[in-house]
C-alpha cells in the first residue's frame, strides 16, 4: 500500500482489493487523529461513492472512543447505502476494547483478509 496524509505518528495507506478500498491505519487512533480518518473516510463514501470498504487495523496502535466512533460512523452509513465496512486484523489489545464495549457484536470484524463485495451485512 502507498502511504498518504501523515500525522506525527500516524498515517494511513490506500489500496483497492477485490473491488474494496482498503485503507490501513498505522499508528495510534486518537481525538486529533480520529478527525483525519473521518474526514478521509467521508472522502471515499461521500465524494467517490464506495460502498466497499476494509479497515486494516494490524498495525494501529492504539484507539479511543473518537476512533471507535468513527468506526462505528462509517459503518452506519455504508449500512444505510448497501454497502459494507469490515475491520481486519486487530490486535488483542484493540480486540480487548471492541470486546469491552460491546461493539464486537456489531462491527464486523474479521481476522484474515476477506473478499468484499457490495451488499448488506
Amino acid at each position: 500500500m502507498a502511504a498518504a496524509r501523515n500525522f506525527a505518528d500516524f498515517s494511513l495507506t490506500f489500496a483497492r482489493q477485490d473491488g474494496a478500498v482498503v485503507v490501513g491505519i498505522i499508528g495510534e487512533l486518537d481525538h486529533s487523529t480520529a478527525a483525519v480518518l473521518g474526514r478521509r473516510l467521508h472522502d471515499l463514501l461521500e465524494d467517490q461513492g464506495n460502498l466497499a470498504v476494509v479497515l486494516d487495523l494490524a498495525d494501529m496502535t492504539f484507539v479511543d472512543s473518537s476512533g471507535l466512533s468513527v468506526f462505528v460512523t462509517a459503518f452506519r452509513h455504508l449500512r444505510e447505502r448497501g454497502g459494507k465496512l469490515v475491520l481486519r486484523r486487530p490486535s488483542a489489545s484493540t480486540t480487548k476494547v471492541f470486546e469491552i464495549t460491546g461493539l464486537h457484536r456489531v462491527l464486523p470484524i474479521q481476522e484474515l483478509e476477506p473478499t468484499l463485495a457490495p451488499g448488506p451485512r
